[in-house]
């Protein structure tokens, strides 16, 4: 609502966990006079979009000196595609993948950069700030930032435009590795994870290093056992 106050339009990315909430926010809003255009929902994805920025994007969790690293939670220790550990950029990369949608822009502090640029061809990664610990970055000043990140993301517009950025594609069928941190609370949420998915074979659990490995025959397949994974574990207690 403010960024309308101040007179702008908005593009709206809704939590994938309430698309239904966003949707029917949507359709009050427009019942209650908004013209057409103000604000812009985007859910979703398939093969029609062009390409991916990412924003609020970090190193992976235990990434050395990086700021706020973290592998889409603070419950997952590592991800690992067919051997190769991807972080939270190269995991939604994988699924953009499936539909042929590049990743094309990615602002962050210096490590995450790296790991884009490691993960991703020709991607336009723009470092916004330098990490020095865990907890501490240096951020460049507000005008520079705002510059860095306008020219980088018309260089990935124009850059994906003519091809040269191409999506994120692994070779078939996908081994995927979840591990997850060792706590007495998240061991004994471990356990219960397993026991929920005891009927599916698929699924394989090694309790002393905590990580749940399956295979899947495609790149969307993959992501959506991963989140069935994710949502059945960030809910046991």
């Amino acid at each position: 609502m403010p960024a309308l106050l101040a007179g702008n339009t908005v593009v709206f990315k809704p939590s994938e966990l309430t698309p239904l909430v966003a949707q029917i926010t949507m359709e009050l809003w427009q019942k209650a006079g908004l013209p057409e255009g103000v604000i812009n929902m985007v859910q979703g994805l398939d093969s029609s979009y062009e390409g991916l920025l990412l924003v609020g994007y970090h190193a992976g969790a235990e990434t050395r000196n990086a700021v706020l690293a973290h592998t889409l939670t603070q419950n997952i220790r590592s991800i690992s595609v067919n051997g190769k550990i991807v972080d939270e950029a190269g995991w939604a990369g994988l699924f953009t993948g499936h539909y042929n949608v590049p990743v094309i822009f990615l602002p962050g502090d210096d490590q995450a950069i790296a790991e884009a640029r490691r993960q991703f061809d020709a991607i336009e990664a723009i470092d916004v700030k330098l990490s020095i610990a865990r907890d501490c970055a240096m951020s460049y000043p507000l005008e520079e930032t705002a510059k860095r990140l306008e020219e980088g993301a018309c260089r990935a517009v124009k850059k994906n435009r003519e091809h040269v950025i191409p999506p994120f594609k692994t070779k078939l069928p996908l081994n995927i590795e979840i591990c997850f941190f060792y706590t007495g609370y998240n061991k004994s949420r471990f356990q219960s994870l397993s026991e929920i998915l005891s009927f599916d074979n698929r699924y394989s659990f090694d309790y002393d290093s905590r990580c749940v490995s399956y295979e899947a025959p495609s790149q969307l397949e993959a992501f959506q056992r991963f989140s069935v994974l994710f949502y059945l574990f960030s809910g046991l207690r």
